[in-house]
Formats: C-alpha cells, sequence, structure tokens
C-alpha cells in the first residue's frame, strides 16, 4: 500500500487548491507556463491543448499556458522534477511512483513537492488485437508481435510493469515495437502487429480507429491469470470498457484502470493554478467538446466528477 499512501498524500493536496480560483494570488504578470499531455494523437495532449486554449482565451495580467506533447507519463514526471515542465497530465500509477521514489523512479528518489490540482478521468488498460492474431488469452503471448509504447510513456511502464508481474520474459514475444500510438495503430491496421497495449480513457480515437476501421478487438484481462497479477500489484482496480463507446464492441470489456491526473509542483504560483482550476470548473463543455473524454467527469474541478482517486487506490489489495 506504499504507493496508495503516497498519492494520497499528493491528491490530498487538491482540496487545498480547489479553493484558489475564488482567491486572487499575484504571478509574475505575462509569464508564460507548459502543460505538458502525451502523444499528439491522444486524450492527454487534447486535454493539455483544450486547457491552454481556454485558458489563454480567459485568464488576465497577461499569463499564458502552452501544451507540448510528449511522450507520456514517466517523461512528463521527469520534466516536472527537473523544472523543464509546469503543469502535466500523468497516471495515477506513475504519480504515486514518483512521489514515493519507486519503480521508474527509485533512482531519483521521492519527488516530495508535487501537487495536485485535479484528477481529470479513469484509465483503462486496453489490450488491442488483430482476428488473424489468435490472441484469446492476455498472459499468452510467445511469438507474437506487440507494441508496448515509446520508452519514457505510461503505457511502455505500465506493461513493463505487468510484463515483470507476469514473470514474463520479453524474448518469447516474436517482436517487439515502441511506436507513438498513431503509428501503433496503422502498424496494427496492416497487419504489421499482433496486439497494441495502450493505458487510455474512453472515449479514445485511436481506439476508436482500430476497432471500427481495421476489425481489432479490445481483450478483457478480469478474470485471467493475467488480470489476477495486474489486481494484486495494488495500483489498478477493476475498470470497464462499455459496449456503447464504440459501436463494434458487442458487449462490455473487463479490464483494469488507474486515473489520469493533472499535477504541478508546490512551487507553482498560486495564481496559475487557480488559472487551470477556473477553467475546469466553467469551461467544461467547450473542453468536452475538444476531449471528449472528460465529458463524464462533471465540471467541479478537483476529485468530485470521479470520486477520489485516493479513495480507489486505498481500496486496491495490497502488492
Amino acid at each position: 500500500m506504499r504507493t496508495a499512501r503516497a498519492l494520497a498524500t499528493v491528491l490530498g493536496m487538491a482540496a487545498g487548491s480547489a479553493g484558489l480560483a475564488q482567491e486572487s494570488p499575484s504571478a509574475p504578470p505575462g509569464r508564460l507556463f507548459t502543460l505538458a499531455g502525451g502523444d499528439i494523437s491522444g486524450n492527454y495532449f487534447a486535454i493539455a491543448r483544450a486547457l491552454c486554449r481556454e485558458l489563454n482565451r480567459t485568464a488576465t495580467d497577461g499569463m499564458r499556458c502552452s501544451p507540448e506533447a510528449t511522450p507520456g507519463s514517466v517523461y512528463n514526471l521527469a520534466g516536472l522534477r527537473s523544472g523543464e515542465i509546469d503543469f502535466a497530465v500523468v497516471q495515477s500509477d506513475w504519480l504515486a511512483a514518483a512521489r514515493a521514489g519507486t519503480g521508474r523512479f527509485a533512482a531519483e528518489g521521492p519527488l516530495e513537492s508535487l501537487r495536485g490540482v485535479s484528477e481529470l478521468y479513469r484509465e483503462a488498460i486496453t489490450m488491442l488485437v488483430t482476428a488473424e492474431s489468435g490472441i484469446e488469452d492476455p498472459g499468452n503471448l510467445d511469438g507474437k508481435r506487440i507494441d508496448i509504447g515509446q520508452p519514457a510513456s505510461g503505457r511502455r511502464a505500465t506493461m513493463e510493469r505487468i510484463f515483470e508481474a507476469l514473470a514474463f520474459d520479453r524474448a518469447r514475444l516474436g517482436l517487439v515495437s515502441e511506436l507513438p500510438t498513431v503509428s501503433a495503430i496503422d502498424e496494427l491496421c496492416d497487419g504489421k502487429l499482433d496486439a497494441v497495449v495502450l493505458v487510455a480513457g474512453h472515449p479514445d480515437p485511436n481506439v476508436a480507429r482500430a476497432v471500427g476501421e481495421c476489425g481489432a478487438r479490445i481483450l478483457p484481462l478480469a478474470g485471467t491469470a493475467a488480470g489476477d497479477a495486474i489486481g494484486a500489484l495494488g495500483d489498478y482496480l477493476p475498470e470497464t470498457i462499455a459496449a456503447e463507446i464504440y459501436p463494434s464492441l458487442a458487449e462490455p470489456v473487463d479490464t483494469f484502470g488507474v486515473t489520469a491526473a493533472l499535477v504541478t509542483l508546490d512551487d507553482t504560483p498560486d495564481a496559475e493554478v487557480a488559472a487551470v482550476l477556473l477553467v475546469l470548473s466553467i469551461r467544461g463543455d467547450a473542453l468536452s467538446r475538444a476531449a471528449p473524454v472528460l465529458s463524464e467527469r462533471g465540471t467541479a474541478p478537483g476529485w468530485s466528477g470521479l470520486g477520489n482517486v485516493a479513495a480507489h487506490a486505498a481500496a486496491a489489495p495490497a502488492g
């Protein structure tokens, strides 16, 4: 439960931040700050771009926000630590690891200055397989061609953690690619890959393309040995991809998931945090049109739209 406690510590800070939109903290006039998303084709970057666009339309004192396309969560957290990034969208499993100084972040030590801004939406571990792959069990990938994401992406780090939990040797795979998401979906649709694993909120444009245009299936993880191993890690809770999200899905898909969270550091000016929270509060409809994955979160900033991710983490089994 160490990572669950670390995550609860970070997200607990958001409650104090939620009231900032009602105050008038000071910040350097005209400061440009960055908001790191993820792969340019994915939800993280769509959110970063939408948030910055709405903030730049409404902010006072010349404050400006710049959306940044990045490989994903691991890169974003490293960028926060180095000061190259001001705000970032990250997966909750790697947020907890960064805060605790574990896993990918063991060498750097705890990033204790992390400051939660807002929970955004739930994400599901989404294993896409082609009809021709013959993959029916997510733990039986011997000889298969699979994409696991770019080295600094959250999905890559999560997939490597799952392989470790399964004691699965990557040498057993026929091919391992490390592509940006849109390129991986291209390869899947062209028959050059058998499977692509994403950590994604739904609806997701890349998943929609894979299942709607390319005939890919989303493989359930719940009720499998792989699913048992994932659940035992303690950072992943059961998650369901509803059938109505994608017209080609015949039934819901039971898997496991994390939460996408918006974070910064303790020394970020309160005025910037307040400006971001205000956009989340009053521009929810515009944000949801630009990034449909946000449509279920509600309009209030903080953690009320999905329920507190810290409570989700606390309910997870120890591991």
